[in-house]
């Protein structure tokens, strides 16, 4: 993703780019162009974001590629920002609110969105029923698919004291069976739309109950949906007040119905973006940044893997 993203970002013009990040990945990530590269050695979390803030202080533009579990993203993006520097990042707010998967519920039900019916793993007692007799149980502060299980509803309370963390930081949720999707947006200014890339398939396996998300693809023909996915990104993005930054949306269309259910909010670069660089005619990096008079993007005909 890394290396996408810069390669994508060295195709602007007028663009120079700087790579901070700890020193076994600037040596195993090639790039396709000049790029200076900072080492980042190894510390905490206040330390690491206070080397990422020296470094910040000689640049224009900070684009941040960081997990949003355990608090990370959430304190790189706002303490860069308090440091007055410009982060590439949805707004603080919005960040903490899709970094807890029990929050961005409560939101989605606040809009009258759809989503799969949710409870905290502490309130067994209003579990929703699973047809299939299975369960997924989620970290509330988690990414992708990171201390993620599935369990039949006989084994769902031993299951359940065998957490690591207490019940109230899992969520419970039916397992129900569909096809997996995504989309993405770019903030594009206050007070613009934000820019709705094209749907994306999402491959995801089960091994051992767990699952394995293993890229995906950008389809030529669009599955029908009942489901408006341009008035929903919309809608999510005015509540979420994007102007500036990369929010991924992962979605489900359970079998035999013709909407979907929108299943996480990513308030970060995802790996779908390493897809729609290589589906573009032209840089999606320009748009990121909010190039002025940056031409319509087209998109390749053809399905494209990644």
């Amino acid at each position: 993703m890394m290396q996408c993203l810069v390669n994508d970002l060295l195709t602007v013009p007028h663009v120079q780019v700087t790579v901070a990040c700890c020193a076994d990945a600037l040596k195993a990530v090639p790039f396709s162009g000049e790029v200076r590269r900072v080492a980042i050695s190894d510390g905490d979390l206040s330390e690491i974001t206070r080397q990422l803030g020296t470094v910040a202080r000689t640049q224009d533009i900070v684009i941040p590629i960081a997990p949003e579990c355990d608090g990370i993203l959430s304190h790189v993006v706002s303490t860069l920002r308090q440091g007055g520097h410009r982060v590439l990042a949805a707004p603080d707010e919005a960040i903490k609110i899709c970094s807890d998967k029990w929050r961005t519920d409560q939101l989605l039900r606040q809009l009258h969105l759809p989503a799969i019916p949710t409870v905290l793993a502490n309130s067994t007692e209003n579990l929703p029923p699973a047809a299939g007799g299975w369960y997924v149980v989620k970290p509330r502060d988690g990414a992708g698919c990171e201390g993620v299980f599935r369990t039949p509803a006989d084994q769902l309370n031993q299951r359940l004291l065998s957490l690591y963390a207490p019940a109230e930081a899992f969520l419970l949720q039916p397992c129900l069976p569909g096809a997996a999707f995504s989309v993405a947006m770019l903030g594009q200014g206050p007070g613009r739309p934000p820019l709705i890339l094209p749907l994306a398939t999402q491959k995801i396996t089960w091994t051992n109950d767990r699952p394995v998300y293993s890229g995906g693809a950008i389809p030529m023909n669009v599955p029908a949906f009942d489901t408006d996915l341009h008035d929903l990104c919309s809608q999510l993005a005015s509540t979420l007040k994007l102007s500036e930054g990369y929010v991924g949306v992962d979605l489900l269309q359970p079998e035999g119905q013709t909407d979907v259910l929108i299943t996480e909010i990513n308030p970060r670069l995802c790996t779908s973006y390493t897809g729609y660089c290589r589906a573009a005619s032209s840089s999606l990096a320009a748009h990121l940044l909010q190039i002025p008079d940056v031409p319509p993007i087209r998109w390749c005909a053809a399905e494209i893997l990644f």
